[in-house]
């Protein structure tokens, strides 16, 4: 009986640790926690203005809902957008707030201006965090092949 008891504990036990998971989720597909992903994802009508705006689909869900803090922490020091939760800030290493509903799926709205640079690349520390979950990633922004063919 013992036996059977302490079974389904561990049973429970992960049932609970897998349900409270916290990701990000990069052009649809989720990226483990510690990944790095590249993004070649541009704004169009700026790309048709001979912009380069990076727009990368970026998205954060948490299993369990709540505030979710979202950091974006540049790692090249270039200025970047982070719009997460409403207001759009500007910065190399920004933290921003939102309530998520569970398994909800929100874009973070993260975005970079290069201008009228023919080429770029943006390095990015994302970092969320819901309670006592963390998720951290590294996203590379580029248009530069010799960046994006690796």
């Amino acid at each position: 009986m013992k036996r059977l008891f302490t079974l389904m504990i561990v049973a429970a036990v992960t049932i609970a640790a897998t349900a409270q998971s916290l990701a990000f989720k990069c052009d649809g597909k989720v990226i483990n926690n510690g990944e790095t992903y590249c993004s070649t994802g541009i704004n169009e009508t700026y790309a048709s203005l001979g912009w380069l705006y990076f727009e990368p689909k970026v998205h954060v869900v948490s299993a369990t809902g709540g505030t979710v803090e979202v950091t974006a922490q540049s790692l090249d020091n270039k200025e970047i957008e982070l719009c997460f939760g409403g207001t759009c800030v500007n910065g190399t290493n920004i933290t921003k707030s939102s309530v998520l509903k569970p398994n909800e799926e929100v874009d973070i709205q993260l975005h970079a201006n290069a201008q009228e640079a023919e080429k770029a690349t943006y390095k990015v520390k994302l970092t969320a965090k819901c309670g006592a979950m963390v998720s951290t990633i590294t996203l590379v922004m580029s248009n530069d092949p010799e960046v994006t063919s690796v």
